[in-house]
């Protein structure tokens, strides 16, 4: 079972796949019959982990390093070196940035890696068999798309039954938002049609019915995206569901006429909304049209019939209390299936430190590095809004109180006012907002629902009671 090369993923539950690791895999040419791949989730403690590696014993290990699996990967390796200190250690990843390192990792490797791995891991690891001469840092060049080998033969029929897959059609982005590790990419670059379309189409076979792309803005592909659409157009079958990210444009008719003709709830739509205030867009060098946005958030949602997911980012600098209230009630107006609410994180490599002194920021030096507060946030409105956010995640993102949950704004208030009060009643009671049954929750409703919105208690109930039952939480 031992290998030369062992790529580790740590990843966030065992239903998710690597992909980066795949792609390092497939282009290893003579090396690849050397390596082996090993995915591991986040529940499994670091020593577990190390376990598991060592039962292989490979001479080089790489990780590949993300902000929510730094905190396991870090003390990993720290067994790892104590427990076998000549096996090679390396990682690549977004959290590899040079002259950036919060979490303490690159002094416990040999060598690692920043940027896209395809042409250096290869080379990288050929030095250190070799027992060569091998740089302690990489900054990798950008491969050519149109030469590296597709990761998409390395899913099993295992992966395919019981995991998600994971697709690229293009890599990059177009803008250069200073919260983004994407921010000043180059640009957009596409994989050819000609290489990705038939190995979807053998994923299709094989069984595959969920695509989930990791494209940065995939509306911003141009032809290149609509190409992609129309191969899955021409694809459907039933049960086929697509997930995306777009940025929130006005989409033009291209892109209206093949949107519309998928069916409903197959297209997954991740749009990344971030602020409707357009001085804090332009702060922080996010394109932002709040009309057209709603518009393409409208069609989107009414027309095409998409799950959207649309995402709002509290303590950008600038952005006040008021203004996120103003912005996430209109938000939830448009009415897409989930509004995620995050809390702004200090990225490394990103340019949003730049604001630090102007804003009074204070982040925290711990993974993911999430602001404290600002000049406009302060550190308990932070920690108020990171309790609404997760009541919103129980109560509305999760759709088990799909009837009752907006009865709570039926009469024109404040959406975020009134899930704030039943976020303070749960907070009272419970001092916490973890480990909460959708029982409590409701409790909270019906007492808003009633003394708050006006709603006569056996009409409230009944609504929760509907919820209950189509919702099997009852029980819970």
């Amino acid at each position: 079972m031992s290998c030369d090369i062992l790529l580790v993923a740590v990843n966030a539950g065992y239903a998710h796949t690597s992909l980066s690791i795949r792609c390092i895999a497939a282009n290893l040419d003579k090396l690849h019959a050397k390596t082996q791949m090993l995915e591991v989730d986040s529940s499994m403690s670091p020593l577990q982990i190390v376990e598991k590696i060592l039962e292989i014993n490979p001479r080089i290990v790489a990780f590949s390093v993300y902000i929510w699996n730094v905190e396991t990967v870090v003390p990993t390796i720290k067994i790892l070196k104590t427990a076998r200190n000549d096996i090679k250690l390396v990682a690549g990843g977004p959290q590899i940035i040079k002259g950036e390192d919060p979490a303490g990792l690159l002094p416990l490797l040999d060598s690692a890696l920043c940027g896209e791995g395809e042409i250096a891991a290869p080379e990288l690891f050929e030095k250190m068999l070799k027992d060569s001469e091998f740089p302690q840092f990489v900054e990798a060049t950008l491969p050519d798309l149109t030469n590296v080998e597709l990761p998409y033969k390395l899913y099993t029929d295992s992966d395919i039954s019981t995991r998600m897959v994971y697709a690229e059609a293009t890599r990059g982005c177009p803008f250069f938002c200073e919260y983004c590790t994407s921010s000043g990419s180059s640009g957009i670059r596409c994989f050819p049609l000609d290489k990705i379309l038939p190995e979807f189409e053998k994923l299709l076979k094989r069984g595959v019915l969920q695509f989930k792309f990791l494209d940065r803005s995939f509306n911003f592909g141009g032809e290149h995206s609509l190409a992609v659409l129309d191969f899955f157009i021409k694809h459907k079958v039933p049960g086929l569901r697509l997930h995306f990210e777009f940025t929130p444009h006005d989409l033009n008719e291209s892109w209206r006429t093949k949107l519309i003709k998928f069916d409903p709830e197959m297209l997954h739509l991740e749009v990344g909304i971030q602020t409707w205030d357009k001085t804090v867009a332009k702060r922080i060098r996010r394109p932002l049209d709040p009309d057209g946005a709603e518009k393409s958030l409208r069609f989107l949602v009414n027309d095409a019939k998409a799950d959207v997911h649309a995402d709002l980012i509290a303590g950008l600098p600038g952005e006040t209390p008021e203004s996120f209230v103003t912005g996430f009630d209109r938000l939830v107006r448009i009415a897409p299936s989930e509004i995620q609410v995050g809390i702004l994180k200090k990225l490394p490599g990103t340019a949003i430190g730049k604001h630090d002194e102007e804003f009074s920021v204070k982040w925290s030096p711990v993974s993911p590095y999430q602001i404290l507060e600002n000049n406009t946030f302060s550190f308990e409105a932070m920690r108020e809004m990171e309790r609404f956010s997760r009541c919103w995640d129980m109560l509305y993102n999760r759709g088990r109180f799909r009837i009752s949950a907006p009865m709570l704004w039926a009469d024109g208030e404040s959406p975020y006012s009134r899930v704030e009060k039943v976020t303070s009643l749960i907070y009272k009671e419970t001092g916490r907002m973890h480990a909460i049954s959708p029982k409590r929750i409701a409790k909270a409703v019906l007492h808003v629902l009633t003394r708050d919105c006006g709603f006569p208690e056996a009409e409230a109930m009944e609504a929760l009671e509907r919820d209950a039952r189509e919702s099997s939480w009852k029980r819970s």
